[in-house]
């Protein structure tokens, strides 16, 4: 096999064990929807970028 030429600076196997047990904790209470659960994680990682005053004047 090829060594990948890549190689991280910081170890994410805490972050890996972190999200894993999220997934875990989740999925007991959402059951059967592992796809949303992942985009559920994906959205908790994303910095949210609108402000209460922008929110506020969406139509509901």
């Amino acid at each position: 096999m090829e060594e990948s030429e890549f190689q991280n600076r910081v170890d994410l196997n805490d972050l890996k064990q972190a999200v894993q047990n999220i997934k875990t904790e989740v999925g007991k209470i959402i059951v059967g929807q592992e796809d949303m659960i992942e985009l559920l994680i994906a959205a908790f990682q994303e910095p949210c970028q609108w402000t209460f005053q922008e929110y506020s004047s969406l139509p509901i």
